[in-house]
């Protein structure tokens, strides 16, 4: 088997496997389904106040969301029932009828969020920087792709050996 011939299959398996790690998927952990939800409920809770759709971190101690990342809100409301889009409305005013101060600062998470503060620690509640067709920009970028970046690195160096196996090949 010659070099080329052997470069040519490097090339291939690393053009074969990049596809295949292109498309390995993983779970998204955030839902756009919740926040809107929440929304709703506050302005129901509150009628005459028109409420912002609270970013991520208004339940999460990061915008990627996530059950194991819940701030002190995000752990009070899933106490008081909070398990599905369905459940936000009465989750919140169970925990809302409790006057829980979730975050610990002295002020409840009713009174927190009547001044759209956030109840369950420092940040915002909402975002007022927006682009495009009601995106938010994210506070933070969203995380490297590893997989990507490996594979880009084997088509390159595939691409590379090659390059090299054609021109081994020409001068003899």
């Amino acid at each position: 088997m010659t070099n080329f011939t052997r470069v040519r299959g490097f090339v291939f398996g690393s053009a074969l496997l990049s596809v295949v790690s292109l498309s390995y998927t993983r779970p998204v952990q955030a839902s756009s389904t919740f926040p809107p939800e929440l929304q709703k409920a506050l302005e129901k809770r509150f009628s005459g106040t028109a409420f912002c759709v609270p970013v991520c971190t208004a339940c999460h101690t990061v915008m990627t969301g996530g059950a194991t990342n819940l701030n002190p809100f995000g752990k009070n409301m899933l106490l008081n029932g909070l398990f599905s889009p369905e459940t936000v409305d009465p989750a919140l005013n169970k925990l809302l009828d409790a006057k829980l101060d979730s975050d610990g600062d002295g002020k409840t998470d009713n009174d927190e969020l009547k001044m759209l503060d956030a109840p369950g620690g420092p940040g915002a509640f909402c975002s007022d920087l927006t682009y495009g067709c009601g995106a938010r920009i994210a506070s933070a970028p969203p995380p490297i792709d590893k997989v990507g970046l490996f594979s880009a690195g084997l088509v390159g160096l595939g691409l590379i050996f090659l390059r090299r196996g054609r021109g081994h090949r020409a001068n003899h």
